[in-house]
Order: structure tokens, then sequence, then C-alpha cells
């Protein structure tokens, strides 16, 4: 949030303040996709923003793109000028990164709160590919 809600929507960024930890990444962004899921709920001290919507579409579209290649060698500098890195090297790095993607989703069963918000139907079509993507 301290980012902002245009910066959340990029993936980079996502990554960046989780820190390159898949994990880490989908445990954020089921917190802000579960704030609605209780209404009933009494939040205490905690404030649910007023723009919490747009701010759910903005890690939406970073949660999609989590699953990019260039993301996957963001945090291990192989993108440098120069670089002499295979192929094969980097389609184990990026099947990792996707392998580790795919365990934290699971483990923080993100597509069920991603599924409890009300979308609009073309997301679900987004969501199947970011599923497929892993």
């Amino acid at each position: 949030r301290a980012a902002g809600v245009g910066e959340v929507a990029k993936s980079a960024t996502l990554f960046e303040v989780a820190h390159g930890d898949a994990l880490w990444a989908t445990v954020l962004a089921k917190g802000c996709f579960s704030l609605e899921r209780h209404p009933g709920l009494a939040w205490g001290t905690v404030p649910v923003p007023e723009d919490l919507q747009q701010l759910q579409e903005s890690l939406l579209q970073a949660v999609l793109g989590l699953t990019s290649a260039p993301l996957a060698f963001l945090r291990e500098g192989s993108t440098t000028a120069g670089n002499e890195v295979s192929m094969s090297s980097r389609g184990r790095v990026l099947a990792r990164h996707r392998f580790d993607l795919a365990s934290a989703v699971v483990e923080c069963e993100l597509v069920d709160a991603m599924l409890e918000v009300d979308w609009p139907a073309q997301v679900h079509l987004h969501l199947a590919g970011f599923l497929e993507a892993l």
C-alpha cells in the first residue's frame, strides 16, 4: 500500500515488497482479497481502505503477472549485459520460480480467496491463464 495503488499493479513491485518470496507475496495478496469476505467481523483498530476494490483490482493484476519469465530472473542477477547463461539454465530457473509460486498459491489457498471477490466475468479467464502458467 505504501508503494501506491498504481505501483502495486506491477508484479515486480509486489515481488520486491515480498523480498522475492512467493509465499509472502501470495499471503499479502490473500490478505487484501480476504478483507471484504467477512463483513460481519469486527475489525477493531484495523482500518479497511475506502478504495479497497481499486486496490484489489491492482493487486490482482500484480498477482496474475507473477508467472512472467522476466520476474523469475529479477532477483537472480542473470539479466545484466554480456551475460552468458544458457537457455536450459534459464528454463530451470523459470520452472523453479513457477514451482515455488504454485506451491505458495496452494499453501495459502490464494485461489479460494481470489474467487470470493466479486470480479467482472473476464477476470476468471485471466485467472485460468494464471493457473495454467503455474
